[in-house]
């Protein structure tokens, strides 16, 4: 009797120890999918990252629906829409450089707004380390204009605070800002500071250059606009004309969507529509 009830205990402590391990597994099987899942969002990120996760998600269904309308519209054929879909990386990398060609914009109006305070400051007399708070007191008065810099300017102030030298916050700052001219203006500015520089002269100075810069990159996005619409219209109208011939004329068109000789006459086509779309932005794409 003693036996069996110590062979039933046996079991179902194996039966419990089995049920442990497997949820111990289960566990462990749920945390690698949950990490991999994690370093899948990382890299996606990385791969963009002047976009969010939402804005990656909605632009690129919004190219893979317009790429396969596209493909349909040019070769009515579920193949070629599968196809066209697989081109849509290289569309999120388009839209991802053009967002940061305009958070760049965005930082230099915001960085000539913020040398014109500093150099306000350090008129009156303040330290390199006094210009920082005070350009940063005055950001926060308007957050929403300094969207770009302010996060920069706030761990700089935050470096500052905790006896980190000036050198290393602002050569941080500059690495987090990812500009030029911001890089340029630290790099000056470290140099000043070391040396004894006069400290009003060589921002007023760095600000003209900044603001000259910024000025004529206005002026040629101005004279650019009327070309860029133009561009944006030239775009549509080959696809404009096929829908139309598509509609009006169907039996015209079968001899290019129901032939190899006619895909291939259609590929050719499109290939050199994109290729003329490639130059013409390679054309107005001017900066200085």
């Amino acid at each position: 009797m003693r036996k069996g009830i110590r062979f039933a205990g046996a079991a179902i402590g194996k039966k419990r120890g089995g049920r442990a391990e497997g949820a111990a597994k289960a566990e462990a099987k749920q945390d690698r999918m949950a990490d991999n899942t994690l370093s899948r969002k990382q890299k996606i990120l990385a791969r963009y990252p002047n976009m969010t996760g939402n804005e990656i998600m909605k632009t690129a269904l919004l190219y893979a629906l317009v790429l396969a309308a596209v493909m349909w519209l040019c070769f009515r054929n579920f193949l070629f829409c599968m196809a066209g879909v697989l081109f849509v990386p290289v569309l999120l990398r388009r839209k991802d450089r053009e967002e940061g060609r305009k958070k760049q914009m965005r930082m230099q109006l915001q960085f000539r707004k913020t040398m014109e305070m500093m150099y306000s400051s350090a008129a009156a007399g303040a330290s390199a380390e006094k210009c920082i708070r005070d350009t940063l007191a005055d950001m926060r008065r308007t957050p929403e204009d300094y969207t770009e810099l302010l996060p920069a300017f706030e761990e700089a102030a935050c470096r500052l605070d905790s006896n980190v030298s000036f050198a290393e916050a602002m050569e941080a700052f500059a690495s987090q800002c990812s500009s030029s001219d911001i890089r340029n203006f630290v790099r000056i500015l470290c140099a000043a500071v070391r040396s004894g520089g006069s400290l009003p002269d060589i921002i007023r100075r760095m600000s003209d250059a900044v603001r000259m810069r910024v000025e004529v990159n206005e002026d040629i996005e101005t004279m650019l606009t009327e070309k860029k619409s133009e561009l944006r219209l030239m775009k549509i109208f080959p696809l404009c004309i096929l829908l139309y011939l598509s509609l009006v004329s169907s039996d015209y068109m079968d001899v290019l969507f129901n032939s190899a000789v006619g895909h291939g006459i259609m590929i050719g086509a499109l290939g050199l529509y994109i290729l003329a779309v490639f130059l013409a932005e390679k054309i107005l794409d001017i900066r200085v």
